[in-house]
Parts: structure tokens; sequence; C-alpha cells
């Protein structure tokens, strides 16, 4: 190398602090973060209470239990050909499991088929009683929006922010 001289140039990225943040802006996305809470939790309810309606189905129950049957024997196929290939330390051919592999996955998308139509037929048969679920939902998540202070959208009444210029950093 000879006595040639290099600049290098180093860049740091990032935000700076807004300059008319204030403590009612903190409020604000405390408040939205606790709606938004709130509504996740509403909604993982909501759907607990429609699994459990189809779940209720003598037809829906075994053909969940198949389809967990299913996934099973699947995992135990791949586990059994993982555990064939440690012992040989190196990727071997394992023709005749893959290939009851493949034949497993398909029996699994059968039943998976099979347990998504007998859900769709109890919701068929069921809707009142969706209607009301969803309904009740809907209540919920409007009383827990009024209750917020907010109307569920994110409005921030806080000023917006500015970046102080560059010569002020």
């Amino acid at each position: 190398m000879t006595g040639e001289q290099h600049r290098i140039s180093v860049y740091r990225y990032g935000l700076l602090a807004p300059l008319d943040w204030a403590d009612d802006c903190e409020e604000e996305l405390r408040r939205m973060t606790a709606l938004w809470n709130r509504l996740v939790e509403i909604e993982h309810a909501h759907r607990a209470q429609v699994r459990a309606l189809t779940a209720a189905d003598e037809a829906v129950a075994a053909a969940e239990a198949e389809v967990a049957t299913r996934n099973d024997k699947v995992t135990t196929l791949y586990d059994r050909r993982a555990a064939l290939r440690k012992e040989a330390r190196a990727r071997i051919k394992t023709t005749d499991l893959d290939e009851e592999i493949a034949q497993a996955k398909r029996d699994r998308r059968e039943a998976n088929t099979i347990a998504r139509e007998a859900r769709r037929r109890v919701r068929a048969g069921a809707k009142d009683k969706l209607a009301a679920l969803n309904d009740q939902r809907k209540v919920l998540v409007k009383t827990r929006a009024s209750r917020a202070g907010s109307t569920g959208a994110t409005t921030m009444r806080c000023a917006p922010t500015t970046i102080a210029p560059a010569a002020q950093r």
C-alpha cells in the first residue's frame, strides 16, 4: 500500500425524538394499544366460541380425530426418516419411506377436506347461533371502542411531529 489516504464515511440512521411530543401523545398511544389488545381478545374469544359450536357435532369431532391421527402418522414417518439419516450420518435414500410419507400426506389432505366439509355443514345448520355470536361480538367491539375514548380508528389527538433540521441536531 502506498502513502495514499482514504476517506471513510460512517452513517448512522435512526429516528430523532419528536420536538412537540407531549404526555397526551403517549397516553393516546397507550389507549390505542390497549384497544387493539382488547379487540384481539374479543376476536380470539369469538373464534373459540365458533369452534366450540362446531366441535360439539359428532361428525366434526370424528373428522377432527381422524385429522389428528393422520398428522401423528406423518410426524412419525418424518421422525423415522430423520432417525435413519442420523444413524447413517448422511442423507441416504429412503425411497420406500418417502412413498409412504407421500401417501400419508395425501391421506391427511383427504381427511382435512372431510373435516372442512363437516364443519361447513354444521355452520350452515347453525346460522342463527352464529349470527347471535357475531352480533354479540359486534356489540363488544363497539362498547370497547367507545370506552377507549376512540372510534376504533387510529387518530392521534396530538399535533403532527416535526423533525429538527440537520443544523439543530
